[in-house]
């Protein structure tokens, strides 16, 4: 309503406590967790800035990979020193956690794994953002921070990687993440076609 999408958000009725892009993490759990049949690999993937480069679940073998495939934003362009990992997660938790700019950041609209893998990782996801929610430190008016919690439950504890996670490189794996690429090639699209009236 005023254009700024930190306040202009609507909560779902089944997490109102949740920021909107939060509460797609708590649903998915749901869903996967009433899903009895669910059995094979599970993609959680917000579709927008994702393009597939095969067909994710010929990619993905329970037997072969591991649990989550957590995948890599383009390197070394976008790193953990980005201010949407590394702001958040620096004042929520009083330290610079994610300070290595060796870290490729990892997107958090896209997700593979087993369904354990995936159920675990929603848990954890929740669990971190129970913790943010209710502490002033960790509350932050913008869309993007559930990125930031992704990349501290990779990089920051061991909960993600004591389980096997692993992180994909950029353009490697089944999902490709086009974000920043794509972002950059708009941009310049649209200045062109400005530019030529």
């Amino acid at each position: 309503e005023n254009g700024d999408p930190s306040v202009d958000q609507r909560c779902c009725s089944e997490y109102p406590d949740y920021k909107i892009q939060w509460s797609r993490f708590a649903l998915a759990r749901d869903w996967l967790r009433d899903c009895s049949d669910c059995t094979d690999g599970v993609m959680f993937t917000d579709v927008r800035d994702a393009y597939f480069q095969s067909n994710p679940f010929e990619f993905y073998n329970n037997e072969e990979w591991p649990p989550l495939l957590l995948f890599e934003e383009l390197y070394p362009n976008q790193t953990t020193e980005h201010w949407l990992t590394n702001i958040p997660v620096e004042k929520c938790y009083g330290k610079d956690i994610l300070n290595n700019a060796n870290y490729p950041m990892l997107c958090s609209g896209s997700t593979m794994g087993s369904r354990e893998g995936m159920l675990y990782y929603f848990e954890r996801m929740i669990q971190e953002m129970d913790y943010w929610k209710v502490r002033q430190s960790c509350r932050f008016d913008m869309v993007g921070d559930d990125q930031s919690i992704h990349n501290y439950l990779y990089y920051g504890t061991d909960s993600l990687r004591k389980i096997g996670a692993v992180s994909v490189p950029h353009r490697t794996g089944p999902i490709h993440v086009v974000g920043v690429e794509a972002s950059v090639i708009s941009r310049q699209a649209i200045k062109n076609a400005y530019e030529k009236g």
